[in-house]
């Protein structure tokens, strides 16, 4: 045997826990509302770099012995990935907490390589650096250094 639910019924079954429904909504709300105000703002900050690729000989300009040459010292054409691999690299990293002289106890290479989010931009050859934290002058500072700090580790190497 079966049995029907009539619409009627299931409405007036709503409207009579009505009380109970309209209490629960506004406890949430309310607690949403304490516990969100009582929250610490949390801040991002963010770098973003683009990559060029090295200039290009023009083998017309040169000739012979001197070509040859250049285009065996050329450095090796390095991809976007292979940038953002190297952002967080520890020794870039180990010189942004010299240089901003960070807590060794709070901050190490390891450290910030987990809590930094490098990524290219795809289709691009945008890096992107990003940093989240509770001080924001103190993650500005840090995506900054590092920023920093890698186009001069690139420039040396």
């Amino acid at each position: 045997m079966e049995e029907e639910i009539n619409l009627r019924d299931l409405i007036e079954v709503l409207l009579r826990g009505k009380w109970i429904i309209v209490g629960l909504t506004v406890i949430s709300v309310l607690a949403a509302g304490l516990i969100s105000f009582n929250m610490p703002p949390t801040y991002e900050a963010r770098a973003v770099l683009m990559v060029k690729s090295p200039p290009q000989i023009n083998p017309e300009e040169r000739s012979g012995l001197d070509t040859l040459l250049d285009m065996i010292s050329q450095y090796p054409s390095m991809s976007v990935e292979t940038y953002v691999n190297q952002v967080s690299n520890p020794i870039i990293l180990e010189r942004v907490i010299e240089k901003l002289n960070l807590d060794r106890e709070k901050y190490n290479p390891f450290s910030l390589q987990k809590a930094l989010k490098v990524e290219s931009v795809k289709g691009t050859n945008l890096i992107n650096i990003k940093l989240q934290g509770k001080d924001k002058k103190l993650i500005t500072d840090i995506v900054n250094t590092v920023a920093e700090e890698f186009v001069a580790f690139v420039s040396e190497t």
